[in-house]
């Protein structure tokens, strides 16, 4: 099997203040979920903590992902 690089972008679901605000809060909680899982997976594959070095609740005014 060939192997597909692909870029952080290509994977990742940010949200604007006022998009995550719309959001129920199952939703926020499954992307909460996924962020994670993928945040293993990278881990697992040897690549650095990519979400870590991103302040979400910076970016995002301390209301989440």
């Amino acid at each position: 099997m060939d192997s597909v690089l692909v870029t952080l972008e290509e994977v990742t679901v940010c949200f604007s203040v006022e998009e995550w605000a719309l959001l129920e809060e199952w939703q926020r909680e499954l992307h909460r979920e996924v962020t994670a899982a993928t945040e293993q997976l990278l881990a697992s594959l040897g690549r650095w903590n990519l979400w870590g070095l991103l302040d979400m609740g910076k970016i995002l005014g301390g209301s989440g992902f």
